[in-house]
């Protein structure tokens, strides 16, 4: 599986994929990369962002886990897609929040694991749009860590499972539910 590394000073770089599945991809330039259609990565593959800024432009993306680490000049632009997070364990993390910023627009992350490994989405006391807890059939134990805010945090779960925010967590709409005998547990 094809894992590009983008790097270099041009104003924009445009990623067009062409429905094809690629491995991991680390972006540390200084420009602009701009997704032209939606982006799909192996499981247990991942995105990198350690300087740049990288524009979803809207586009759907599949990916094992989003990682923005370092202490480059970094930028995450989301836009209204969707970023689907297929890997089990460490799915979302951007603890190192120094030169980054985020802007999450009406974006989703979708927690799409059916895997009964524990989750860690780490936010780095960043504002989301909207994190749904899914992945129908594995149970699972979830934390959100790093003092996040959320507009919704929602699941599609359909089994019994765990949502652990850990410091504090701030969420406007929360429609996180279970069923009887598919208990939702906090």
């Amino acid at each position: 599986t094809y894992a590009p590394v983008f790097s270099g000073t041009v104003v924009q770089q445009n990623i067009t994929s062409n429905g094809k599945t690629l491995g991991s991809i680390t972006l540390n330039g200084t420009n602009t990369y701009q997704l032209q259609d939606d982006l799909s990565l192996t499981t247990g593959k991942s995105v990198t962002l350690t300087t740049g800024t990288l524009d979803l432009n809207g586009k759907n993306s599949s990916m094992g886990s989003f990682i923005s680490s370092g202490s480059g000049v970094r930028t995450l632009l989301m836009g209204a897609g969707t970023v689907s997070l297929i890997d089990a364990s460490a799915v979302w993390n951007t603890a190192t929040v120094t030169n980054f910023t985020l802007t999450p627009s009406t974006s989703t992350i979708d927690l799409t694991s059916t895997s009964t490994s524990a989750r860690t989405f780490t936010g780095g006391s960043k504002t989301y749009y909207n994190l749904n807890v899914g992945g129908a059939t594995g149970t699972s134990a979830t934390t959100i860590s790093g003092g996040s805010t959320f507009n919704t945090i929602s699941s599609t779960k359909t089994v019994a499972h765990t949502i652990i925010p850990g410091t504090t967590t701030t969420v406007t709409n929360w429609t996180a539910t279970g069923t009887v005998g598919n208990v939702l547990t906090i």
